[in-house]
């Protein structure tokens, strides 16, 4: 099975298929981007070439293009590669992370390691601090608790029945 990213304009990912794999050969070898591929996607799924819309390959196993792409990643021609949109682009103040050589944004610091956190609290990245002191940036905080996880804390209802007393 051969995937696919479409790619609009600004070279963003707008929808991921496949095709088979036959669609891929060219005299009993794979190529990347096979044409008879491309032209396949562009008779079957709708598409608008004149907005500049294309397809590119992709790999489950990232041995294409570095990462798998999925909705909303960004295609670098420059480094033929798909990343997530910077921390920055999904509004996020986080300035300070670098883009590493398997395209996935890292921390200017490790992500904390301690063992002894407990379920309910979590590290999360602070920009503002680490501008202000750039040894520091990861807090630890509270984890929002979800309804279900709540339910799960208490106690078995009652039976509507059971009074307790005779």
């Amino acid at each position: 099975m051969a995937f696919f990213a479409k790619l609009d304009e600004n070279n963003v990912v707008t929808f991921v298929t496949h095709c088979t794999d036959a669609l891929l050969l060219e005299n009993g070898v794979e190529v990347k981007d096979n044409p008879r591929a491309i032209e396949h996607l562009n008779n079957t799924i709708p598409n608008d070439i004149a907005l500049g819309i294309k397809w590119l390959q992709t790999s489950f196993n990232n041995n294409i293009r570095k990462n798998y792409a999925g909705m909303g990643m960004i295609y670098n021609a420059e480094h033929d590669a798909f990343h997530v949109a910077s921390p920055n682009e999904l509004n996020e103040n986080w300035s300070s992370w670098t883009l590493n050589e398997d395209f996935q944004w890292i921390p200017p610091i490790p992500y904390p390691t301690e063992e002894d956190v407990k379920e309910t609290w979590t590290w999360k990245w602070n920009e503002e601090n680490h501008q202000v002191d750039n040894t520091t940036g990861w807090e630890l905080v509270k984890k929002h608790v979800a309804l279900s996880d709540e339910w799960r804390s208490l106690p078995p209802p009652r039976h509507p029945l059971e009074h307790g007393s005779n």
